[in-house]
């Protein structure tokens, strides 16, 4: 059995795509203060993204805001965000 530690993902470029029929329950990223707001966050930036195509994948919510960027797309399986309900899933829009 291998065994995954928490906050596993780092995310620089590429999409980091879950697929398949495995079991899996597990914070994916470690959280960074944020430079802007001082606030702890998970960030997936614009030149990055995180695809769930699995439905026995559950990502278990974190202490903190996460800032989208980049792509989120969930086919299938559950992405938790935030703790409290004052934690947030930021969606940063580019418009051109």
């Amino acid at each position: 059995m291998t065994v995954i530690p928490a906050g596993f993902l780092t995310l620089t470029r590429g999409i980091a795509k879950f697929s398949g029929t495995y079991g899996l329950t597990i914070t994916f990223f470690t959280t960074a203060v944020h430079p802007t707001t001082g606030y702890q966050t998970a960030t997936i930036n614009a030149n990055s993204g995180i695809w769930l195509n699995n439905s026995n994948i559950t990502v278990t919510p974190q202490n903190c805001d996460t800032e989208l960027s980049g792509l989120m797309r969930i086919t299938a399986g559950i992405y938790n965000t935030g703790t409290l309900s004052d934690w947030w899933l930021f969606i940063i829009l580019e418009l051109r």
